[in-house]
């Protein structure tokens, strides 16, 4: 058996498997700046087992959840229940499925889900000189602020291609300390559409947030509460965006003024 376990946003998970090849891929389903702690404490566990066939179970707690997988399929499974996981649990974080980036030490939240083009919005934020976050969550503390989630960009190719870049391959760089929110922008891409957006309530925009948030079933008023702190002054727009650019420009306009 190979195991590891450790420590993201004060919640402790262990990953094992029982075969190399899945034991040498490990490190890579970890979120990003998980740190290691006791396998003793973990309060939840993952694992991806070889099966006597060649294909691998996936399982939670120890039980089996999904069988006969594929070992990159078996890993993305448990890399996103890792996730979904520490989103639901992370004590006095919420995350929201968003892109982020920064600009003069305020946060740019681009809420939105798969599909929504929000990786292709923070890349042209990024090479416009925006300071990368994240392109999958906005994690909010307390107060309000928004901590970075420093994965890989990742851009689909094809139906179910995805090729993975370093924001430094973009020219760009990673923000190392959470900042309050400067803008709250609620877009999705369609072909053709002009950039012509509407300001939004701080009550809208929590409620967008609140609309992508993972532990909106049970951390909604507790989710609200933190929106409703990080939206005060904030830059709060909604519209449908055609090419990324416009709307990059606009934004850091507004910001500018």
């Amino acid at each position: 058996m190979h195991d590891i376990a450790f420590e993201s946003h004060g919640v402790r998970i262990g990953v094992a498997t029982d075969r190399p090849e899945v034991a040498a891929r490990l490190a890579d389903v970890l979120p990003p700046g998980a740190q290691p702690c006791p396998v003793e404490s973990v309060q939840e566990s993952f694992g991806l087992m070889g099966e006597e066939d060649g294909a691998y179970v996936f399982t939670r707690s120890g039980s089996p959840v999904a069988r006969n997988l594929e070992l990159d399929f078996g890993l993305t499974l448990m890399e996103i229940q890792i996730r979904l996981y520490l989103g639901q649990e992370a004590p006095n974080r919420i995350f929201v499925h968003a892109g982020v980036v920064a600009v003069e030490d305020r946060a740019i939240v681009l809420p939105g889900r798969s599909f929504a083009g929000k990786t292709t919005l923070v890349r042209a934020f990024v090479q416009a000189g925006a300071i990368y976050f994240s392109d999958e969550f906005a994690i909010f503390d307390g107060e309000g602020r928004v901590h970075p989630f420093l994965t890989r960009l990742a851009f689909r190719e094809g139906e179910n291609g995805r090729s993975h870049v370093h924001v430094g391959d973009l020219g760009g760089a990673s923000g190392e300390q959470a900042m309050p929110v400067g803008a709250v922008v609620v877009t999705s891409y369609r072909p053709d559409a002009t950039w012509e957006p509407h300001e939004l309530t701080p009550g809208r925009a929590a409620l967008a947030l609140l609309n992508n948030t993972l532990a909106v079933l049970f951390r909604h008023q507790e989710a609200l509460s933190v929106f409703a702190r990080s939206t005060v002054g904030a830059l709060l727009l909604e519209g449908e965006r055609g090419e990324p650019d416009v709307v990059v420009a606009d934004v850091l306009s507004r910001l500018g003024r």
